[in-house]
Order: C-alpha cells, then sequence, then structure tokens
C-alpha cells in the first residue's frame, strides 16, 4: 500500500480526533512508529491493521469510519491535492462518475507508480450509474462512497449514492443523479489562484 494513502488515514485521523488520538491508534495497531512515511511502500496489512485499531478506538464502525475518510479526503482544506485530481475527471457530476475508471491510472502517473483500486463505471440508464470496486483492503468502496458524496456537494449536484455490498470480486455502488445543477457548488479553477 502506497505510503501516501496510509498517510492519508493517519491525517485525516488527526485533523479530525485529534492528534491524541492518533497516538492511540498507532499504539493498538504496535506500529513501532508515530507516522508513515508518504514515499514508502507499506504491506496492506498494515493499513488493515491500522483500519481495525482506528474503529476500535474511535468507537465507529468500519464502514463509517472509511465513508468518513473518503469525505475529508475532497473536502478538508487539508486535501486539496485530492479534490483537485478528481474535480480534472469532467465539467459535469455524471462526466466526473464516468471519469473515474482512470482515476488509479491518473493517481499513479501523479505518484509515480503504487497499486490502487479499480474501479469499474456502468451507466445503467439516464443519470442511473453501477460503480464496481476491486481492492485489497475490504471496504475501500465505502472510502469512494464517502468521496463521491463530498464531490456530488462540490459539483452541486443532487444524487443518491449508496453501498450495494459485494458482488462477485467487487464491491458496489449505485449512483442516482436526481439534479446536476441543484446547487451552485464549490468554485473550481484549471489553474491555482496565485499561480503565474
Amino acid at each position: 500500500m502506497h505510503g501516501l494513502a496510509n498517510r492519508a488515514i493517519q491525517r485525516f485521523i488527526t485533523d479530525t480526533y485529534g492528534a491524541e488520538a492518533w497516538s492511540e491508534v498507532a499504539s493498538t495497531a504496535a506500529l513501532g512508529f508515530e507516522t508513515f512515511e508518504p514515499l514508502l511502500t507499506y504491506d496492506p496489512t498494515i493499513t488493515e491493521t491500522v483500519i481495525k485499531a482506528a474503529s476500535f478506538e474511535l468507537e465507529r464502525p468500519r464502514c463509517d469510519l472509511l465513508e468518513d475518510l473518503g469525505h475529508y479526503l475532497v473536502t478538508h482544506p487539508n486535501s486539496e491535492a485530492t479534490r483537485r485530481l478528481l474535480r480534472f475527471g469532467g465539467s459535469s457530476f455524471a462526466a466526473f462518475l464516468v471519469s473515474l475508471e482512470d482515476l488509479p491510472e491518473r493517481a499513479r502517473l501523479a505518484l509515480n507508480g503504487g497499486s490502487f483500486p479499480r474501479i469499474t463505471t456502468h451507466e445503467v440508464g439516464r443519470d442511473n450509474f453501477i460503480l464496481m470496486v476491486e481492492a485489497e483492503i475490504d471496504g475501500i468502496a465505502n472510502i469512494l462512497l464517502g468521496a463521491v458524496r463530498g464531490m456530488a456537494d462540490d459539483y452541486g449536484a443532487l444524487a443518491t449514492i449508496e453501498h450495494r455490498g459485494r458482488f462477485r470480486d467487487a464491491e458496489r455502488l449505485t449512483v442516482l443523479v436526481h439534479d446536476e445543477g441543484f446547487s451552485k457548488g464549490r468554485r473550481f479553477d484549471l489553474v491555482k489562484s496565485g499561480a503565474a
């Protein structure tokens, strides 16, 4: 598992619950260190252990904790880079959903390698999508669920997003877009302000 993914979990816990909460999670997980190095690669079992420890220490069901992590990754000021990476997926929420298939490759390019979940998008009707997620860690689709909910708000779309469990080797999310222009959404510029 790429160090940045583990570092994102650490930052989510620290920013949301405080540094002391992260110390307790790291101790329960018996990491032997306090901080994940973003440029290193870690065994997926370490990530799994951290998720279990966080669920235990924070008294949050695993699925809820992972969904909150996904939402954090696209809404928190410390995660603006993730939001920007996702917004390059399209000018509308529907285009963004279709572009999710390309996300692992975009992440690989941005992070110079690494293993990322495989996402397959199926458009099954007007404004109706199924997202299939294959990953090393069980529950990764819950992270995507939180991120997609956050991105719906970012685009100003009104949508119902639900986790539908596993189908074959993948977790399944359904997305029903009720109104693409429900609200104004957040401003997004291709070039960061202050850039030359």
